[in-house]
């Protein structure tokens, strides 16, 4: 079977590397003399390279050995030689862990820095409301107000209004029998504040959230695209919403009000979500009702107490 250009590419650069290492072995005929050579070459690779390199290695070292194969195929002897190096090679070094193991060393770890948490701009969200249809408008209405996760959003949240208010109540996708992880929780969003930035309130024309999307990946893809189609380069989500709501209030809330708002059992909950970069931090949420006090204390510092300065001007309807 070819292989793409952009594998083959790949293949090429470790074979180049290999018979740079192993010029006089790989110049050779003998297949043992070139085994040991691969041997040698995937030894430093297990003890110095992560698991991707390792299988990229080896794809491309069989890709080479392959090619020997071909280029002796007229001579028998020497073809059913590298036939079984070739074999070899593959079962002898199937396992990366387990050649770390067998060696003495410990779990390679990768180098990988944890991405910061996106927020949402006011700049971004203009842009992405404005090219968007209905359905995606409500999308964005939904996510802006209450910080809904996608799950949360597919599963159903039932929509009611009452005296210019819209109680959005989501029953939480994280919940266990126990009732240890996730909350319920009634979302309370001003109409008028939220009609300021979402004069179309689609949202208004559903009883139930489910009515949007029926899939998680549906919803995902469909904002995606819209964040494309608003030329965003920005990586947003759904979820990046949450991470905004998070942050905008726990400047001005105690950490057990934020974990309600959120649907957390366990104030800890919010170590997993950063702080966003943007200026343009907001909420929409006035209340929130739950049955669930959530656990656990949260070291927090309120940002007027500390430093004694009023908040930030942060609000996205300036």
């Amino acid at each position: 079977m070819a292989l793409a250009k952009s594998t083959k590419k790949t293949y090429q650069s470790v074979i180049k590397k290999f018979e740079n290492d192993y010029p006089k072995i790989t110049q050779s005929d003998d297949p043992k003399a070139l085994y040991e050579a691969i041997r040698l070459f995937m030894i430093k690779t297990y003890r110095n390279s992560s698991s991707c390199v390792f299988y990229k290695n080896k794809s491309a070292l069989l890709y080479y050995i392959n090619g020997r194969k071909i280029q002796f195929k007229e001579n028998k002897e020497l073809k059913a030689k590298y036939d079984k190096l070739y074999i070899g090679f593959k079962t002898k070094t199937s396992g990366y862990a387990t050649l770390r193991k067998n060696a003495g060393l410990p779990p390679y770890k990768s180098k990988v820095t944890k991405r910061r948490k996106q927020g949402v701009s006011k700049e971004h969200f203009n842009k992405m409301y404005t090219v968007a249809e209905p359905r995606e408008k409500a999308l964005l209405e939904i996510a802006l107000a209450t910080g809904i996760r996608t799950s949360e959003l597919v599963k159903g949240a039932s929509l009611k209004i009452q005296n210019e208010m819209l109680y959005v109540a989501i029953e939480s996708s994280k919940k266990d029998d126990k009732g240890t992880v996730g909350a319920d929780r009634v979302v309370i969003v001003d109409i008028n504040k939220l009609k300021e930035l979402c004069p179309d309130l689609e949202i208004l024309k559903y009883q139930n959230t489910s009515e949007m999307y029926n899939s998680t990946r549906t919803a995902q893809d469909n904002f995606r695209k819209l964040r494309i189609k608003a030329g965003i380069r920005k990586e947003i989500d759904i979820y990046s919403f949450r991470h905004q709501m998070r942050s905008s209030l726990s400047k001005e809330l105690p950490p057990e009000e934020v974990a309600k708002y959120m649907g957390h059992q366990s104030v800890k909950s919010q170590t997993a979500y950063g702080s966003t970069r943007s200026n343009n931090s907001f909420s929409l949420t006035v209340g929130v009702t739950t049955d669930n006090e959530p656990r656990g204390q949260f070291e927090h510092n309120y940002r007027q107490e500390q430093k004694n300065i009023e908040p930030e001007d942060t609000d996205i309807n300036r």
